[in-house]
């Protein structure tokens, strides 16, 4: 009869003080401002017109259980995308995606709206596309270089 009301009683503490703890973590002035955060902005000889970044873009992005997806986005100057993905190895397939892209006011960055299947955020360097993470923050380490799209001349 001992043990029964143990686990209870320490059930009810875990339960108790899992109420006290706040899955949010708390602000961190050290975390990186989004690149598509005015403030964020890159500076230099970056494209800042939807003309200059009209152009498709190409590049085969890192995949867990695949050789790679060959990804292709074509950006339009009326403010349309096409991107195709095409899973490469053992399992090929190609999903092709159409919509509006948008930029992030005073910056370089572009949604694509309307593709909820992954990353929808880019940051759009000299002939080239950056991918960036669900939060909107650039890949960092090994494979950082595997997330950019090289425009097609």
């Amino acid at each position: 009869m001992k043990y029964p009301q143990a686990f209870v009683a320490a059930c009810m503490t875990f339960f108790v003080f899992s109420g006290c703890y706040s899955s949010h973590p708390a602000a961190d002035s050290s975390t990186p401002a989004s690149p598509c955060q005015k403030e964020a902005t890159l500076t230099g000889s970056m494209a800042k017109t939807l003309a200059e970044w009209a152009g498709t873009y190409h590049g085969i992005l890192p995949c867990a259980d695949c050789e790679g997806i060959e990804t292709i986005i074509t950006l339009n100057t009326d403010g349309t995308y096409s991107k195709t993905m095409r899973y490469l190895g053992k399992k090929p397939a190609t999903f092709v995606d159409e919509g509006r892209f948008s930029r992030s006011p005073g910056t370089d960055c572009i949604h694509l709206s309307g593709y909820d299947c992954g990353p929808d955020h880019y940051l759009v360097g000299d002939d080239k596309l950056i991918q960036l993470d669900m939060d909107k923050q650039r890949i960092t380490g090994t494979l950082a270089e595997h997330y950019i799209l090289r425009k097609r001349k």
